[in-house]
């Protein structure tokens, strides 16, 4: 471990984090339906929504394969995933 590693673990536990994840199963339980909830709100987000709508109209034939793997990649990595996508057609 080094001294930065040693520090950021020091840091956590001082603002009531636990760096390892060392929680029991039973306080992992707890927690479970706030993360239900945030994987809702999430897939009820733009982002879901888009890709949603992407999905239905690959199965529906209206939009071809690479249309659909575009605009996944562009919901997923932003902006970035476009120039990635200009390289693999050059």
């Amino acid at each position: 471990m080094t001294m930065e590693e040693f520090d950021a673990g020091k840091r956590a536990k001082e603002i009531g984090l636990d760096p390892l994840m060392e929680k029991t199963f039973w306080e992992l339980l707890k927690t479970l339906p706030k993360r239900i909830i945030t994987v809702l709100t999430k897939l009820l987000s733009m982002k879901g929504i888009g890709f949603g709508t992407a999905t239905y109209l690959l199965a529906k034939g209206i939009l071809p394969a690479w249309a659909w793997l575009a605009t996944t990649l562009v919901l997923i990595f932003g902006e970035k995933a476009l120039g990635y996508l200009k390289d693999l057609k050059g």
